[in-house]
């Protein structure tokens, strides 16, 4: 009876001392999503101004919508294969190809209404479009640069020297683009803000530059087709990190931080020197990814979305 009454005096107080302690924060993990008519054909790109906005884009102009409360289908009906999704404001500027490999570009107003922004027979295969505040850019093979800058779409650059894939629109005006140098296989960008025309550098110890985002006016992260990853500051690339898979898409934090997904179900983040790979249970090809915060994104895989918090 007293070993009883003693055994009881020792576990109350450590019940006590267990409710008290905080529970341990879970740290985030990607998890696939099912998409509402999916699975998608082969979805290619997604942005995100928010956890409550979100849209993904990809092949037979399929699209879908989230806001916050779930995904809902906003199949565009178009025989065009997307390629690239940027939001403004309420809006979504998409871009794509057509059947011709003709370039096009469609505003989606999110409450699913698809118009068409004729660029004329000239337009080329477009590959990535963003936007910030009043100035909006689309690249794509040809070299061909569009922008707009609240007036219309327009031609601004070509040079069929080089292959754009990727563009990021920094809130100052500056303008990146990342592809490849035709000629040499070398990884190239330009960086400019408009009025100045682009002058294309090639970075020799990269081959084609997959993707790329702006952290600054003239500050951005690159990585090219075979995960390296490297961060550009004033004109000069340095190498950060092999990230041992064919890259897709990355997502940039700020200068010390960044993600990036590729070819077989590879996602990696580099912070501040280290390098950590996440394992989704999918082998599907990793398109691009987007992070709303450094504990909360989105990921378009070949066929379905994930999502990290």
């Amino acid at each position: 009876m007293r070993r009883g009454k003693l055994a009881l005096l020792v576990i109350l107080p450590l019940l006590v001392i267990t409710a008290c302690e905080p529970l341990r924060k879970l740290d985030p993990v990607w998890s696939a999503t099912t998409l509402p008519g999916g699975p998608a054909a082969r979805l290619t790109d997604l942005d995100a101004a928010s956890a409550d906005l979100v849209i993904v884009v990809g092949d037979d102009g399929e699209a879908w919508v989230n806001d916050g409360y779930g995904w809902d289908n906003a199949d565009s009906g178009l025989e065009i294969d997307f390629t690239g999704v940027a939001l403004w404001g309420s809006h979504a500027w998409v871009c794509g190809v057509d059947s011709a490999d003709h370039g096009r570009i469609y505003e989606y107003d999110l409450a699913g209404n698809w118009t068409n922004h004729d660029l004329g027979a000239n337009a080329a295969w477009l590959a990535g479009i963003d936007s910030a505040e009043n100035l909006s850019a689309a690249v794509g093979s040809e070299g061909q640069i569009w922008l707009n800058q609240g007036g219309g779409w327009s031609l601004y650059y070509e040079d069929a020297a080089y292959l754009w894939r990727e563009v990021s629109v920094d809130q100052s005006g500056a303008v990146l683009v990342v592809g490849v140098e035709l000629a040499s296989s070398e990884g190239c960008y330009a960086l400019f803000s408009p009025p100045e025309t682009p002058a294309p550098a090639t970075i020799s110890t990269l081959e084609r530059l997959e993707d790329g985002q702006l952290t600054s006016d003239n500050t951005a992260w690159l990585v090219d087709r075979n995960g390296i990853l490297a961060h550009l500051s004033a004109g000069v690339a340095t190498q950060k990190a092999t990230l041992g898979f064919i890259a897709r898409g990355l997502s940039a934090i700020d200068d010390s931080t960044c993600w990036v997904c590729g070819m077989g179900g590879s996602i990696a983040r580099y912070a501040s020197g280290e390098t950590k790979n996440f394992t989704p249970d999918s082998s599907e090809a990793f398109e691009a990814l987007i992070l709303t915060s450094p504990e909360e994104g989105f990921l378009a895989a070949q066929t379905q979305v994930f999502t990290y918090r």
